[in-house]
């Protein structure tokens, strides 16, 4: 197995979690401030107290200097970026890095930052072809309603920043009026929630194309899908996520057009959403980085961080991933209490489909969290 450098903006447990749990020696720098578990953490071989932020807008060769140090000083075979900002700073100085260990691949900035930007993305879509969401660019309030009304973008919209991220900002407006009330509202420090992007709204199935690519080409993918679910054991208010994995041929062949168009490398996340009136797949955005439940993968026997390590060490590396019939639950409380006081067989179903691979992560995770807290005292 490898020896890998982790760079961690902020808390990459679950990255940690992949990588350890696959065999590989994994080292982790960051800023100690913001990696307050990572520092102690019982799958961390040692933890690198960066001086510089992994801040991609201030990112220096002194940064760079720190990275490349740390990778020769354990003499790391593999350097893994973690966050958004940290695959944009790999790539910025892959040169350099490059020098002391091998990056795992990563697409030019200019490509990141074209697949990131939701107007660019809409665009790129439009120029190749491939199924959007009818959408326009609002910059400004004034005048954004007759901007809509004349591109043809039906209501309900979603309005949401070019370069929001994790849901920051979103928001479904029903008409005209709603939609002037919305971006009026949009002062101090919402006012960066403009440029956006106002995109046609409609009900379905949210599912995901994940994968890992380098050069155009699909290293592993595999297709993701949340259902929401609602038993009747559940109390009101509550809410709770259930992610399985699909086969879903129309999700991989949008996927792989995507990667193959535009080159891409390295890890990425496609939010797409089946139409309920039509069942027509519709892409909604990329986040081309590392996405929030990339752990989840591990569920269906994928393990994206290994695929991203060895890929790297291997060029001919391919991995495929396989379809169960468990399942990821964002959160136990209410259906633990729906089963036990609720009574609800759901309830009880759900639970029983349970991977045993998210109980062993969560049992994990709180181990080592409760264990760094200690030694951080």
């Amino acid at each position: 197995m490898a020896r890998v450098l982790l760079l961690s903006e902020q808390e990459a447990r679950t990255l940690l979690f992949c990588a350890a749990s696959a065999g590989h020696e994994v080292f982790v720098a960051g800023r100690g401030e913001r990696n307050p578990s990572l520092r102690h953490h019982r799958m961390c071989r040692e933890f690198v107290a960066l001086e510089n932020d992994l801040d991609f807008e201030n990112a220096s060769e002194d940064l760079a200097e720190e990275i490349a140090t740390a990778a020769r000083q354990f003499n790391v075979d593999v350097i893994v970026p973690t966050s958004y900002d940290c695959v944009r700073i790999a790539s910025r100085f892959r040169a350099r890095l490059e020098k002391e260990a091998a990056l795992i691949p990563t697409a030019d900035l200019e490509t990141i930052a074209m697949l990131d930007d939701k107007h660019r993305f809409h665009q790129f879509c439009l120029e190749h072809d491939i199924s959007h969401p009818r959408s326009v660019l609002m910059t400004r309030a004034e005048g954004a309603a007759e901007l809509v009304a004349k591109a043809g973008v039906p209501y309900p919209i979603m309005v949401k920043p070019v370069l929001g991220a994790g849901g920051s900002g979103l928001a479904v407006v029903e008409d005209a009026a709603a939609l002037e009330r919305h971006l009026e509202s949009l002062t101090g420090e919402r006012a960066g929630d403009l440029p956006a992007l106002a995109q046609e709204y409609f009900d379905g199935t949210d599912i995901d194309f994940n994968g890992f690519a380098r050069e155009g080409r699909i290293v592993v993918s595999s297709v993701m899908r949340t259902s929401f679910y609602a038993g009747v054991g559940l109390e009101e208010g509550d809410k709770v996520d259930l992610t399985d994995f699909v086969d879903h041929e129309g999700v991989e062949e949008l996927g792989r057009r995507i990667v193959a168009s535009s080159g891409y490398s390295g890890p990425l996340n496609i939010d797409m959403r089946i139409r309920d009136s039509d069942g027509r797949i519709e892409l909604i955005e990329v986040n081309p980085r590392w996405w929030a439940r990339t752990v989840c993968s591990l569920i269906e026997g994928v393990n994206y961080v290994d695929a991203a390590i060895r890929s790297t060490l291997e060029a001919d590396y391919e991995a495929r991933s396989r379809v169960g019939r468990q399942q990821w639950i964002s959160s136990f409380v209410p259906v633990i209490k729906g089963a036990l006081f609720g009574r609800d067989p759901d309830c009880w179903r759900t639970l029983s489909n349970t991977s045993p691979v998210q109980l062993r992560f969560m049992a994990q995770d709180r181990a080592n969290a409760a264990w760094a807290t200690l030694r951080n005292r």
